[in-house]
């Protein structure tokens, strides 16, 4: 994780990171620290392209910026065969489930979701030379990325720009693998627990959870709702005890609160 943020915003963990660097939540997980300035000569050494002034006008210009991380962070991708993005508003589901697995993966160079190869909020790209520079193929990106204000470019101009381009495999996804804040979910119809995304009126689940337009609420509740779970609300998915909660428009509930119907559902 490239960040501007203090190590404790995002929590410590006890291993033992390399020079520069603070392990958090896992050893697998590595914090770099990186300011706007260092993004911005990182960019034009990268790219050719200054920074500058769009990462000037708020940190939400940087996902104009997406497309072009493959190229931009180069130098610790070499040992990966993927790279990609994701937002911080969401609760991630079993991805593996859902066609983000080596053998799935092994036949394409991109996943998106519902047939268009890039997504705001998650999107995963083969780390390949061609597939890194194809970003540049967007309709006068040098000039739009200079730009102050969000051009929206890493969904659809780069998305178009994937499918065009005659090197790409795409992975087609007929339906969408994700669930959103639309208006149709209630308080109990949308769970995160045991690593899952749950629909509990279809009695399914998605890859992932985008609560966009319910951060602030999100926000406002996570910090009181107790996360662990009582054995009998989750006995039913195998496990004893699990972090977890349903998110709903008034926020994160607590899976102890659930009503008798829901638990019924989830059993």
């Amino acid at each position: 994780i490239f960040t501007d943020q203090p190590t404790e915003a995002w929590g410590e963990s006890g291993c033992s990171p390399g020079h520069g660097t603070s392990c958090v939540a896992g050893t697998n997980v590595v914090l770099r620290p990186l300011n706007a300035s260092s993004f911005v000569h990182l960019a034009l050494r990268a790219t050719g392209v200054d920074a500058s002034a769009g990462v000037a006008g708020g940190g939400y210009k940087l996902c104009d910026w997406r497309m072009a991380y493959g190229e931009i962070f180069a130098r610790w991708l070499r040992r990966f065969h993927f790279w990609g993005w994701v937002d911080l508003d969401l609760f991630i589901g079993r991805l593996p489930l859902f066609g983000f697995n080596d053998s799935t993966l092994s036949g394409v160079d991109s996943v998106g979701d519902k047939g268009w190869p890039s997504q705001g909020p998650l999107t995963l790209l083969r780390n390949a030379p061609a597939i890194n520079r194809i970003w540049r193929d967007v309709p006068r990106v040098r000039e739009r990325l200079e730009r102050p204000g969000i051009q929206r470019m890493n969904e659809w101009d780069f998305g178009r720009a994937l499918l065009e381009a005659p090197e790409m495999r795409q992975r087609v996804v007929p339906w969408p693998m994700h669930l959103w804040t639309h208006a149709r979910h209630g308080p109990e119809d949308v769970l995160w627990i045991a690593g899952r995304v749950l629909h509990l009126p279809s009695c399914g689940e998605a890859a992932h959870f985008h609560f966009s337009n319910w951060k602030d609420v999100v926000a406002a509740s996570a910090a009181s709702v107790a996360v662990v779970a009582p054995l009998d609300v989750v006995g039913g998915l195998g496990v004893h005890t699990e972090v977890g909660w349903s998110i709903g428009p008034g926020g994160l509930r607590p899976l102890a609160a659930l009503s008798a119907s829901a638990r019924a559902r989830l059993d």
